[in-house]
């Protein structure tokens, strides 16, 4: 360690393994007796991108599987929600807007703009990607373990939800969106996997509790209004 002419100290790091996290401490000591140490973190960028942009839309396909499964590319979007091992990021405010990313490492947070370059799978929630288009499966396209993931920014207001029915909510078109339903009935309590039911009279649709997500009390015959992100599960 050493100190520049603004009296800043200044450290070289040896050279680390690019869209990785590294920590660190510093140990500060006065006149060999009391002492402190400092804990800290960052993320190694990754390399500048280059490459070309496909828009979540085409990459959803506007339809239950992807036209890209198998194929790489790069997408970009908000993201709108993070969790344990994985997130979501869209790309607007309209259907097929959305998309999952199983990431497994270092994640972004809500409001970062990124942009994501892997591979397209579809998964069946058995544990690992799947040809969904094969077994007929009700599968979530996704970038599964992606190659790179570029932040651009921080901060930014996330899309506004799409204002949905219970009845509609789990279409195709909205997997991966943020949307909001108003005035849905609880209709059953959280059974397996955290699940509860909710119904506007326009149909039933489940809500997740999750342990690194956001987890809810509800009462049966409570009305509600709730904004999430739709995906599917355990086809």
């Amino acid at each position: 360690m050493s100190i520049n002419e603004d009296g800043e100290y200044e450290v070289e790091i040896p050279e680390q393994i690019y869209n990785s996290m590294f920590c660190y401490s510093i140990t500060a000591t006065i006149c060999d007796e009391a002492s402190q140490t400092f804990f800290g973190s960052d993320i190694i960028p990754p390399l500048p991108f280059e490459g070309i942009i496909t828009p979540i839309s085409e990459i959803q396909g506007q339809s239950e599987f992807s036209p890209f499964e198998g194929q790489s590319v790069n997408t970009t979007g908000i993201v709108t929600g993070a969790f344990a091992n994985s997130f979501y990021i869209q790309d607007g405010a309209t259907p097929w807007s959305g998309i999952y990313i199983y990431s497994g490492g270092a994640l972004p947070s809500m409001g970062d703009s990124v942009i994501v370059s892997g591979e397209i799978s579809e998964f069946c929630w058995d544990g690992s990607p799947c040809s969904c288009s094969d077994c007929g499966g009700a599968g979530v396209t996704e970038f599964y373990q992606p190659e790179d993931i570029y932040t651009i920014s921080n901060n930014n207001p996330l899309p506004e939800p799409l204002l949905v029915t219970s009845g509609t909510a789990l279409s195709e078109e909205y997997e991966g969106v943020l949307i909001r339903m108003e005035n849905v009935e609880c209709v059953s309590l959280p059974g397996g996997f955290g699940v509860w039911q909710v119904n506007d009279g326009s149909g039933i649709c489940g809500i997740h509790n999750t342990p690194d997500g956001y987890e809810f009390d509800p009462v049966v015959g409570d009305t509600y209004n709730i904004t999430g992100i739709v995906t599917s599960t355990f086809n």
